[in-house]
């Protein structure tokens, strides 16, 4: 049991001083600034069409844009990274011949994304909060849609586990991570898709069939 909470620990140190995270979350706070400056400006970007006089709603709707489209590629491309390779290489040799479980194991490198994509989301949220209360003066701090967007990458990051256990490679696990994260914007505009908290108890069952799987598989050490 210690050597578990130690290497959750050790999992959360790693992903909070691995480059690639500091750039993932570097471009949310990025990109959280940027969202209320482009709903003011863009009237004056797109001047040849009528547009209405931007409102702080429409910051929100910016951020909801760069938070799906460009956020999530990032986030789904680094977990990848991370969890398809700390599942296959010499690192889980090393880590598994120190009597951890193999649940434990993949339990940790998949909670250490989860972690990162809720500081993503919620630092980015509150900036934008912040940024929206300068730009135009007044705003709501609204968190569903951010809360929906988590709930979605539970499932993401889970099917990503699977496909890391299941082919051990990054790109075959990118792109697993990507094409449902595609289905999963296009069945929302669907009027009978299911609330976003499905997502959640899905990801549980797909990380338990993922934990029973890696239970049986042979990890190379390359």
């Amino acid at each position: 049991m210690n050597s578990n909470k130690v290497l959750w620990f050790y999992e959360l140190r790693r992903i909070a001083s691995t480059p690639s995270s500091h750039i993932v979350l570097g471009l949310g706070l990025f990109l959280a600034v940027a969202s209320p400056l482009t709903a003011w400006f863009m009237p004056d970007i797109i001047q040849n069409l009528p547009m209405p006089e931007p409102t702080w709603r429409d910051s929100y709707g910016q951020w909801e844009k760069n938070l799906h489209q460009v956020i999530s590629i990032a986030i789904i491309i680094v977990s990848a990274h991370g969890i398809s390779g700390g599942l296959s290489g010499g690192e889980a040799v090393l880590v598994l011949s120190r009597n951890v479980s193999r649940r434990a194991y993949i339990s940790s490198k998949v909670f250490s994304y989860y972690a990162l994509s809720v500081g993503v989301v919620t630092l980015g949220t509150l900036i934008v909060w912040g940024a929206t209360n300068v730009v135009f003066g007044e705003a709501a701090l609204l968190v569903r849609r951010s809360c929906e967007w988590f709930m979605q990458m539970t499932f993401v990051l889970a099917v990503i586990t699977g496909a890391a256990v299941i082919w051990q490679r990054m790109v075959a696990a990118a792109g697993v991570g990507c094409a449902v994260f595609l289905l999963m914007q296009l069945g929302a505009i669907w009027e009978s898709a299911p609330p976003a908290w499905a997502s959640v108890p899905l990801a549980c069952v797909v990380l338990y069939a993922a934990m029973r799987l890696y239970d049986r598989r042979e990890i190379r050490g390359d």
